[in-house]
């Protein structure tokens, strides 16, 4: 039997998408590795992340990504994951267009996935190879 796709926030994976904000396409690596994660300019977010993310408000944004996706685990893994998801929420938050609306299609949905090699010219750079923020 074959199970139904579920999508989710692209912030703290929880929830359905039901809005969509536009922003400039966004990519990051971790360290030295060639493995990155490219970030279309469509981004869906549940209705509590999408409260956070209209008021622009980073450290609330990081916090509840941090929160859902690390619950219970050491202070040490969840300072990294902030420390890896907060320069691309703030490259975010500085590129939103000015407006957002409601997720309907289910291509606006589809989750993120990772490149290997270098993203397209009009792509910015959240976080380079070498772990230096351009």
């Amino acid at each position: 039997m074959e199970e139904a796709i579920r999508f989710s926030c692209d912030f703290c994976t929880n929830g359905d998408p039901a809005v969509c904000y536009t922003t400039a396409k966004l990519a990051t690596y971790f360290g030295n590795l060639p493995l990155g994660f490219g970030f279309d300019e469509r981004w869906s977010a549940c209705i509590d992340c999408a409260e956070i993310i209209d008021r622009r408000d980073l450290n609330a944004l990081v916090a509840r990504v941090v929160n859902a996706i690390m619950p219970g685990l050491p202070d040490e893994f969840r300072e990294m994951l902030a420390a890896e998801v907060t320069p691309l929420y703030a490259a975010l938050f500085a590129n939103l267009s000015s407006s957002r609306r409601i997720c309907l299609e289910e291509a606006e949905r589809e989750p993120r996935m990772p490149f290997v090699g270098e993203p397209d010219a009009d792509t910015i750079i959240v976080k380079e190879r070498d772990g230096g923020a351009s």
